[in-house]
């Protein structure tokens, strides 16, 4: 399912780049409508969304590099040559980040394209396609127009539930709430999932530490607790 999110290993520090404004998703949603329903390609569906939290900026020289193994990428028309992730300051209210990618589904090419957000700007990033995921996406219930909470409540327990300790005990290099339109895959629902990593977004080897828990997306009901597991960079 996160097969064509953000990965680890595929950005490059950017240690002095910018701290960004920390956004709501109820505040990133209407820019990145905005840019999926002007983008060519469509029409577009906007089904998924991430919100990555990081404490330096990092940046790709491209989205190409930034999906998972085995989907095929291109620029989307627009798009900049490269892209970078603000960092989000430690003031944040937990749940509100500098950076929000959104996913838009295509089902009759079967095509998501990736659309990047901060406070500044809205902006079509990459398209992506041939890969076992797509159809995941594409067979999910739009965002827009759906009622759900903001991530500030699905991190608020988070935390109370385990997040903070783990802040505390390890070294989180960022925090991704993430989430998903109705699906069959959810058995009807939306969720958000939560998720703490102490694996860099620049790493390219090694293992980490992930701390992860789902919540009901309409009413932030928790129905998997925060879990830690061990991953690989």
């Amino acid at each position: 399912m996160l097969a064509v999110l953000f990965v680890t290993g595929a950005f490059s520090s950017h240690a002095s780049g910018p701290t960004g404004t920390p956004l709501a998703y109820s505040q990133a949603l209407s820019p990145a409508q905005s840019v999926s329903v002007n983008e060519t390609g469509g029409p577009w569906t906007l089904v998924a969304a991430e919100g990555i939290g990081v404490k330096s900026a990092v940046s790709a020289p491209n989205i190409a590099g930034t999906v998972g193994s085995g989907c095929t990428s291109s620029l989307a028309t627009g798009a900049p040559a490269s892209y970078t992730m603000d960092a989000t300051p430690s003031s944040a209210t937990p749940g509100e980040v500098a950076a929000w990618v959104f996913i838009a589904a295509n089902p009759s090419n079967d095509t998501l394209l990736l659309i990047g957000v901060n406070a500044s700007s809205a902006v079509p990033l990459g398209l992506v396609s041939n890969c076992s995921s797509i159809s995941e996406f594409t067979g999910m219930g739009p965002i827009v127009g759906l009622t759900v909470v903001n991530a500030t409540v699905v991190a608020a327990s988070f935390n109370l539930n385990g997040g903070s300790s783990f802040l505390r005990s390890t070294s989180v290099s960022y925090q991704a709430f993430v989430l998903f339109g109705n699906s069959s895959l959810f058995n009807g629902e939306a969720l958000w999932v939560v998720l703490y990593s102490t694996c860099s977004l620049t790493a390219t080897s090694g293992t980490g530490t992930l701390l992860a828990a789902t919540y009901t997306a309409t009413t932030g009901a928790n129905l998997t607790s925060p879990t830690q597991e061990p991953e690989d960079c």
